[in-house]
């Protein structure tokens, strides 16, 4: 009896744990930190950004808050640009990072730019792809 019932908990908590890992990913999960370099560009210091997704399940089509990014130093567009509004359905300041494609869970985006101050850059949506 005391067997049966130690199974039905195990059970009982391994489907609470399962569930909460298959519970839908939101924007939450993409974290955008930053952190200044040693380097300078153009007179302006240089700043790394990673963008990384925490959830289990890959995020495609992320956008980011980008309102008023420029940059003195190049950025390889596929890794991220600002989007024209009619892009971005009138909306100003968003930026796309990956080029739309999937950002996987331990395998953040990585790209440099150099301006005066660090510019706020927040996640403002992105696609779930989880099967």
């Amino acid at each position: 009896m005391a067997t049966r019932c130690e199974l039905f908990y195990t059970l009982v908590l391994l489907s609470i744990f399962r569930g909460g890992q298959s519970q839908p990913c939101t924007t939450a999960n993409i974290k955008v930190t930053q952190r200044t370099t040693a380097e300078w560009a153009h007179g302006n210091p240089v700043y790394e950004v990673e963008v990384s997704n925490g959830c289990i399940c890959s995020q495609s089509m992320v956008l980011l808050r980008c309102r008023g990014f420029d940059t003195t130093l190049s950025v390889d567009p596929s890794v991220f640009r600002q989007l024209r509004p009619s892009e971005a359905g009138g909306v100003h300041g968003l930026c796309v990072v990956n080029g739309f494609q999937p950002i996987f869970q331990g395998s953040p985006v990585k790209f440099r730019y150099a301006r005066g101050s660090p510019i706020g850059l927040t996640a403002d949506s992105s696609e779930v792809n989880c099967s």
